[in-house]
């Protein structure tokens, strides 16, 4: 397993445990953050075992799902769905994720 897979892997558990801890409501939100942190990591996946053009494209695709959990992820922090604390550490795995992702589509 790639280590950029390994990393993924953790933040979308990291992830999908702070949003099965959200209480009741905004759930569109906390859907689409666990759907879109989920994306990060199967796309990731995918994408390290492809080669040539699809590898490209799933990578980024797993680079657009990063920026859309963040945004996704911030938006339960202002309502208070997930505590800020806990929101860092998960936003700080999607950056370094999302600059191995930049590492490796340049290749």
């Amino acid at each position: 397993m790639f280590k950029v897979e390994e990393k993924a892997t953790q933040v979308a558990g990291l992830g999908l445990v702070a949003a099965s801890k959200a209480r009741r409501g905004h759930a569109d939100t906390v859907d689409q953050f666990r759907r879109a942190v989920t994306s990060v990591a199967l796309n990731t996946a995918e994408g390290c075992k492809r080669v040539g053009g699809d590898r490209k494209h799933l990578l980024r695709v797993a680079m657009g799902s990063a920026s859309e959990a963040s945004v996704a992820l911030q938006l339960l922090v202002l309502v208070g769905v997930v505590p800020a604390a806990q929101a860092a550490v998960i936003e700080a795995g999607l950056d370094e994720v999302r600059a191995m992702l930049y590492c490796l589509g340049k290749r």
